[in-house]
């Protein structure tokens, strides 16, 4: 679950991004540049934190997550349209979901090496 959800950073960063750039190609609205740019670049920082340090990794990309399911998804309850804040919302919870999961998740190689050494 862990490999799934550090590699779906990945991909949460890059359609982040990718959605700033189209606010501001078709609004030319300069926050969503920053705000994708931003959101985007710290949940593939997440991914790549996650490949050393998993935990720390995952942790961040939780943050990202929670934050703009907070965000888009005030913004779309007080009447925006569902695209661009519901689609992020959305998106946004299934990604703290799947990563809380992962964190939650007991297990795997590395911590069974872990306990053994202790």
């Amino acid at each position: 679950m862990r490999v799934i959800a550090r590699i779906l950073l990945v991909v949460y960063g890059v359609l982040l991004i990718a959605g700033g750039v189209m606010g501001y190609a078709s609004k030319g609205s300069m926050a969503s540049l920053i705000a994708g740019s931003v959101s985007g670049v710290l949940a593939i920082l997440a991914f790549g934190l996650s490949l050393g340090r998993p935990r720390t990794g995952l942790a961040l990309g939780l943050i990202v997550a929670i934050a703009l399911t907070v965000e888009r998804g005030m913004n779309w309850l007080k009447g925006g349209a569902f695209f661009p804040s519901g689609a992020v919302a959305i998106l946004s919870v299934l990604m703290a979901v799947l990563i809380a999961t992962a964190l939650l998740q007991r297990g795997g190689r590395r911590s069974a090496r872990r306990v053994a050494k202790e």
